[in-house]
């Protein structure tokens, strides 16, 4: 909440999804994209050695194993059999099935989050938790950044690439707490979901998040039947209503001052 006096709307947004990381509070200066290529273009490798402290701090070691599951992870490769089979390709697993000791050890110490498939037991995805992290450990991978001379406009690729899905990310989270539901991934074809928020049996919202310049009315008729599909609250969520070239029918739209709203209620509803 402090926040949102210093900056509003989408730049309100975007920094909240970062500034959860306590190193970057003390130097951050808007606009959010830029002061994150010059951080990670500048600090880089800092952001790597507190990897290796976490990994300390728990008396596990730091292996090769559990830095290729991050990037990887980083890089899109989300469920544990894809996983698997790019440690299994570079050499580094005796079998797929002993990559789950290490995703329960990443998963413990809060580096990675795994969220439930809907539908499916025992079935899920995996995330990097930290926003930063992602962006660092998807930087190493595509770029070996922090070891290399990469141009400012490859790490502002990177973040523009990143940020919509950790904006995504923050705004399911956020409706996750303030509504006591859960999050699940829901894999249907053709029909998966930015936000799927669960409650004891069912979904209970469903939504998309456009974070973006401009959605034209092609692009909303798709959100339209897509959601359609869901019996359910129904959200779209934007950087400001002025993108959409005309008001979807039958979902809610939030904007960055809505959400606002929303925060600031769920906070003074907590005793």
């Amino acid at each position: 909440m402090e926040l949102s006096r210093e900056v509003k709307g989408k730049e309100l947004v975007e920094a909240s999804v970062y500034l959860r990381e306590p190193m970057l509070v003390p130097a951050y200066e808007p606009p959010l994209r830029e002061f994150l290529e010059g951080f990670l273009a500048s600090s880089g490798p800092v952001v790597g050695e507190l990897i290796g402290e976490t990994f300390t701090e728990e008396e596990v070691f730091f292996s090769e194993v559990y830095r290729a599951i991050l990037h990887s992870i980083a890089d899109g490769k989300s469920k544990s059999g894809e996983v698997a089979s790019y440690l299994l390709s570079r050499n580094l697993l005796d079998s797929p099935s002993s990559v789950q000791k290490y995703l329960r050890a990443l998963s413990s110490m809060g580096l990675i989050r795994k969220m439930p498939i809907f539908g499916k037991k025992r079935r899920f995805r995996y995330s990097v938790s930290s926003p930063l992290l992602d962006l660092h450990f998807y930087l190493e991978t595509k770029y070996a950044y922090t070891e290399l001379e990469t141009p400012m406009e490859f790490i502002r690729k990177a973040i523009d690439y990143k940020l919509p899905k950790h904006v995504e990310d923050f705004v399911a989270d956020l409706l996750a707490k303030v509504y006591g539901l859960r999050r699940v991934s829901v894999e249907l074809p053709k029909l998966g979901l930015d936000i799927a928020l669960q409650g004891f049996k069912r979904l209970e919202i469903a939504g998309e998040v456009k974070w973006k310049e401009r959605i034209k009315r092609d692009e909303i008729r798709k959100i339209e039947e897509k959601l359609s599909h869901f019996d359910c609250k129904k959200v779209l969520v934007v950087p400001n209503r002025d993108v959409l070239e005309r008001e979807p029918e039958g979902i809610e739209v939030l904007t960055p001052n809505d959400l606002l709203e929303i925060a600031k209620e769920s906070l003074e509803r907590t005793p």
